[in-house]
């Protein structure tokens, strides 16, 4: 049985999307691009999400975030479908976009890790050898001269009509994650000394295999027919929490396994009709859908 997700205001969020077969329906060019960053900005708005990073490849999404208000299955479900839905229409097609399994929600638990985790983002171009730096990579991609600065996204004409209620651009921004407790200037700084130290390991590993980026152009010119040369790993296990310290991964581990203990248990006494049942903090769907009551934040 699928365990419970916990969805709390105020947690950091790393989210991952993937294509079904691994197929590239998300060719970074600037139509793709700038339709998902306009929904990106409007249902961030929207649901209270707080962007802090983002890499749009060619048949997956990673997003770095702040879900301010406990919403983000709202959040990643509105985006998902719309983005889907107004790529069949510039794809000139009718079928289905995502991945069966879902979206992977992984956690960060302290500021190193945020960081560990915005500079694996920026450096998913370089390690799939499409480019050597984030700012190559012609597609969706927070490098760190964009942390802070707002940038404006036009509503795509070829899905959106004119008279709808869709606003005519969307502002994006990018922000340093409170936990780092960093100026703009020292952020920017330290993410960029981290994610050049990050591809040029990516580059040391390509020239010991002698191989080299496929570079921009390659990019932008995959067809929703393509696939990834690499063969998938089934049945590798995926992580939720990512953590570098142990002591605080095992402790964090530990919580989260109260959690799930505390659901099952509480979703049990539910299903055999007992009064009084209260689930613990964190519980979403069956609040949101099925009305019960859940404790109070501690």
């Amino acid at each position: 049985m699928t365990p419970p997700r916990e969805i709390r205001a105020g947690q950091t969020f790393e989210i991952t999307s993937r294509a079904i077969h691994r197929a590239f329906f998300f060719a970074p060019i600037a139509p793709i691009t700038n339709l998902f960053l306009f929904l990106l900005g409007y249902f961030a708005k929207k649901r209270g999400i707080i962007l802090y990073g983002v890499v749009l490849m060619a048949n997956h999404y990673h997003l770095l975030g702040l879900d301010v208000l406990g919403t983000l299955p709202d959040f990643v479900r509105d985006l998902n479908a719309i983005f889907a839905r107004a790529l069949n229409v510039h794809h000139r097609k009718d079928d289905k976009i995502w991945s069966g399994d879902g979206y992977h929600i992984v956690r960060p638990i302290n500021p190193e890790d945020v960081m560990n985790r915005m500079v694996y983002l920026a450096a998913n171009p370089a390690k799939a050898g499409l480019v050597n730096r984030a700012q190559e990579y012609p597609g969706a991609i927070t490098t760190p001269g964009m942390i802070g600065k707002t940038q404006t996204h036009a509503r795509p004409k070829f899905f959106f009509s004119e008279d709808g209620p869709w606003p005519e651009a969307v502002e994006v921004t990018f922000e340093v994650p409170a936990c780092m407790q960093m100026t703009r200037a020292e952020y920017v700084r330290a993410f960029d000394e981290a994610l050049r130290a990050r591809e040029w390991e990516h580059r040391a590993a390509r020239k010991a295999a002698g191989t080299a980026v496929v570079g921009a152009a390659v990019c932008r010119a995959v067809t929703i027919h393509d696939r990834p040369r690499s063969r998938e790993k089934h049945g590798k296990q995926k992580f939720s929490i990512a953590c570098r310290n142990a002591a605080e991964r095992h402790a964090e581990m530990a919580r989260v396994r109260r959690f799930r203990e505390e659901y099952w248990a509480a979703r049990e006494e539910w299903r055999e009709d007992v009064s009084g049942v209260v689930f613990p903090n964190g519980t979403w769907w069956v609040r949101r859908f099925a009305g019960v009551e859940v404790r109070p934040p501690d």
